[in-house]
């Protein structure tokens, strides 16, 4: 948790780490294709978070998740 902390920005986003995949339309179940092109724009890509705000939402529901789970108490 402290390495979360330490990583935010001074904008108050974190680093883009994250990637998004862009399944064809047709696609039900994602986790089977095991084609994806890295760093594309399109279907059948993995596209980086350039901006980091799936990151930066994604880091902030994790430390929301942890606070509310009393995790200090433990």
């Amino acid at each position: 948790l402290q390495w979360l902390v330490n990583q935010q920005q001074s904008n108050g986003s974190w680093p883009p780490s994250a990637g998004l995949r862009v399944p064809f339309p047709d696609v039900i179940n994602p986790s089977v294709n095991q084609q994806w092109t890295i760093g594309g724009r399109k279907e059948g890509a993995i596209a980086l978070d350039q901006q980091g705000i799936f990151t930066t939402a994604t880091v902030l529901r994790s430390l929301n998740r942890v606070q509310t789970l009393d995790f200090w108490k433990i």
